[in-house]
């Protein structure tokens, strides 16, 4: 038997070693497992209390989460403000930016209203004449090596006649040539009988546009000093008086070998709807057609001796 002394400074020892064992890597681990087993028989022994703890602790760990991810959210949040009031000071700029240009385009649309006004009192002008508009929708296409057009379901029924324009939202896409009582035949600007007046936007030499079922139509009759660049935008002239004046065709994409082609602005191969446009020709009915006189038999007078 040790003294007692030693056997104080023996218990002293041991209770210093066994909570540093405990701590230590090895110890963790040990603890934990021996944690995880006693967890495991309870689970298996008292499956309802083990349920409670479970949901408790949950529940503890819920409400904790939540109001430890209160700060996240707030600071999150005010974040997600200065940013959208940084977007929207950018916003700002490019709308009074936008603003300045509207009121600049503004101002030279009524100066130029007002110049329009005095010159069609100096001049006279005629009014236009009434514009009218059929929709249509394209039922058949009749593309090929020698025709380039469409069939719409629109016809001399609905007021259309042969020679009137055909359009969609992107511009001029041909003229009508056949009608019947409820369709049309269109040939587009592609078509190698299609011949439409065309003047160039910025030098405003007058030309014609002559297709040859390529995708791409030709200018011709140009002055043999017209500068034509790659990019000019080309419009109808209004010479006549199938087109009103200004209409959007295409734009010149190629000056090669002295051959212009106009790429059109309306994609001609993937047509859905268009409108047919009547800029004032007028329609010919039966009754606007002079029948010829009769001649009239001539009965000889009686009492006159041959």
């Amino acid at each position: 038997m040790l003294p007692p002394r030693h056997q104080k400074a023996a218990k002293r020892a041991l209770w210093t070693y066994w909570p540093r064992r405990i701590l230590s890597d090895r110890g963790t681990v040990m603890l934990l497992l021996l944690a995880s087993v006693a967890v495991l028989i309870a689970g298996l022994a008292i499956p309802r209390l083990t349920d409670r703890v479970r949901a408790s602790t949950f529940d503890s760990l819920g409400s904790a989460l939540g109001i430890l991810t209160i700060p996240t959210q707030k600071i999150t949040q005010l974040v997600e403000h200065m940013t959208g009031l940084s977007d929207m000071s950018a916003d700002l700029g490019r709308l009074r930016q936008e603003n300045a240009t509207l009121k600049q385009w503004y101002d030279r649309a009524r100066q130029l209203e007002a110049e329009n006004n005095s010159l069609r009192s100096l001049v006279k002008l005629a009014n236009l004449p009434r514009t009218e508009y059929t929709t249509a929708r394209v039922i058949a296409e009749s593309g090929g090596a020698f025709a380039q057009g469409i069939i719409v379901d629109a016809g001399s029924a609905k007021g259309i006649v042969r020679d009137i324009a055909a359009m969609t939202g992107e511009g001029v896409i041909g003229r009508v040539m056949v009608t019947s009582d409820d369709t049309a035949q269109v040939a587009l600007l592609t078509d190698i009988n299609s011949r439409i007046p065309v003047v160039i936007e910025n030098s405003r030499h007058r030309g014609v546009m002559a297709g040859d079922n390529s995708p791409q139509p030709v200018l011709m009759y140009l002055p043999d000093d017209a500068a034509v660049s790659v990019g000019e935008r080309v419009l109808t002239s209004g010479m006549g008086g199938v087109f009103a004046p200004g209409l959007p065709i295409g734009v010149i994409v190629s000056t090669d070998q002295g051959r212009v082609r106009v790429q059109p602005f309306a994609d001609l191969r993937r047509l859905d709807f268009v409108q047919l446009v009547n800029f004032g020709r007028n329609t010919i009915t039966n009754e606007q057609i002079v029948k010829p006189v009769s001649q009239k038999t001539i009965v000889p007078q009686q009492g006159v001796k041959r």
